[in-house]
């Protein structure tokens, strides 16, 4: 199974930043879904050991589930949508990459035939150029891209192929769709919390405030407006921090595994675009990254230099050299 076969790959020493963000996402999703079951269940906020262990289960098995849909076509899915990539329809760019890429699909199969015959191409609108891997199936690049030369479109399709050979793709569908649908769930623990806090300050009372009439005479009012005002900011609170956690976790993931970027173009060099990719890269370094937005801004922001990638490539034996 899929997901047994990538736990044995992230159990490695290499990996236990990784492992540690894991286990701490595992402990941030079972308290919110334990404070939410207290909330539910317990008589007058005390909850008993049992039900302690019962919404620890339940925190464990959310977070399950959530690596199990994120793991599956279904998160592939979720992360081409979060990141707009589409399927290519334009006649032009299909007449122009779909040679490109099935020219190095084969080259790439030749050299290890475990991978994907089911590899899709996709094509996301942001005018910078850039591209990323991830699943099993996915590639997608965006139309600044498109400006490159046939050979540099190819090398970079070598590169994200390698990144599938090395199976690198599947950590961010953990992180960004896994903390993703956490998140929706967050989201209806929210709505549900809201509900229930605007219930209970209505019944707790508010505030008893004294309100004089036009004939001199008092009487009171209760303002629910401090009450309703503390929910609403908790939840933006708490909304915010889970954002700004599942951002962290995708940038470990991505500075823990650096060196998965020579080992991709060191498979694009295997399949015979090590000069073109040398050449595309020193393309790209003239890029900062600064007008992408979401996944392919942060891969910019992770990659290692230029210059390491292409000394790397050198090393290999690639003749290539800057024409300044």
């Amino acid at each position: 199974m899929y997901v047994i076969e990538f736990f044995k790959r992230i159990f490695k020493m290499k990996n236990w930043g990784i492992l540690l963000y894991l286990v701490i996402n595992i402990v941030v999703v079972v308290i919110i879904f334990a404070n939410v079951f207290t909330l539910i269940f317990a008589n007058d906020g005390n909850i008993t050991p049992v039900m302690a262990i019962m919404a620890i289960i339940f925190g464990i098995i959310m977070y399950i589930i959530s690596i199990s849909i994120a793991l599956s076509p279904i998160g592939e899915w979720l992360l081409r949508k979060l990141n707009k990539c589409e399927k290519i329809t334009r006649k032009e760019d299909l007449d122009r990459l779909k040679p490109l890429f099935h020219e190095v699909y084969e080259r790439a199969q030749i050299l290890d035939p475990s991978i994907s015959p089911n590899i899709q191409l996709y094509i996301n609108d942001d005018k910078e150029p850039n591209a990323f891997a991830t699943g099993r199936n996915t590639i997608c690049l965006t139309r600044g891209l498109l400006e490159y030369s046939d050979d540099e479109i190819k090398a970079i399709f070598a590169h994200e192929f390698g990144h599938l050979h090395h199976k690198d793709t599947d950590l961010i569908l953990l992180i960004t769709v896994g903390n993703f649908i956490i998140n929706i769930m967050f989201v209806l623990i929210r709505i549900l919390t809201f509900v229930l806090g605007f219930i209970l300050a209505m019944f707790a009372g508010g505030s008893r405030r004294r309100k004089r009439r036009w004939d001199g005479s008092y009487e009171e009012t209760t303002d629910y407006t401090s009450s309703i005002a503390i929910v609403v900011i908790l939840d933006a609170i708490l909304v915010g921090l889970f954002n700004i956690w599942t951002k962290i976790g995708t940038l470990l993931v991505l500075q823990s595994n650096r060196s998965q970027e020579f080992e991709a173009d060191s498979f694009a060099n295997d399949t015979g675009y090590g000069y073109d990719l040398a050449e595309a890269l020193d393309h790209l370094d003239g890029y900062s990254g600064e007008k992408s937005k979401g996944l392919f801004l942060t891969l910019m922001s992770t990659h290692p230099s230029t210059d390491q990638r292409i000394a790397k490539l050198q090393e290999l034996g690639v003749p290539y050299e800057r024409v300044n």
